[in-house]
């Protein structure tokens, strides 16, 4: 399941629940610093590329 993947299924994801899906994809049950930063910068870019965008602190499909 990819990032986008999460947001489709979960009709929008807020910034905590975008790493610990992302981490249960894996198999991890919780997620460092680390792992969430990068979460966090992939959804960026997913945003900058329009492929998602931010309503608020949710992240939706266009």
């Amino acid at each position: 399941m990819t990032r986008i993947e999460a947001v489709e299924r979960n009709f929008g994801i807020s910034p905590a629940d975008r790493a610990r899906e992302v981490a249960r994809v894996f198999g991890f049950k919780a997620t460092s610093a680390h792992p969430r930063r990068l979460v966090a910068d992939e959804a960026e870019r997913l945003v900058e590329g329009v492929l998602l965008v931010r309503t608020g602190e949710e992240l939706r499909l266009p």
